[in-house]
């Protein structure tokens, strides 16, 4: 995640805060894998993996142009939207209550 926040002041506290963006990793997290890659989220280091891996099978059921295309910077809406589909929040303005200052 890139959130920008600038803190102008701290007496008193005047902060700027800007939505930023995020990126996932294309392969599943797990805390016991020593693997690099599922911590990477840059997109060239990722698309490397993807042309190592993939042959003409697919990774976490997506396909080359899938992963290539998931590989782009997501919104905050489109994390709130995914929270919401996966069942982590019900709530529709988590980005409002929870993340946003």
């Amino acid at each position: 995640m890139r959130i920008y926040l600038l803190i102008a002041s701290t007496n008193p506290l005047i902060c700027f805060y800007h939505d930023g963006y995020l990126r996932s990793s294309i392969l599943k997290f797990d805390k016991k894998s020593t693997r690099r890659e599922i911590h990477l989220t840059n997109k060239n280091l990722a698309l490397n993996i993807i042309e190592e891996e993939i042959g003409n099978g697919t990774i976490n059921g997506m396909n080359y142009e899938q992963l290539k295309a998931y590989q782009d910077w997501q919104t905050m809406e489109y994390l709130e939207d995914f929270l919401i589909k996966s069942g982590k929040t019900n709530n529709t303005r988590w980005l409002e209550e929870y993340l946003r200052p």
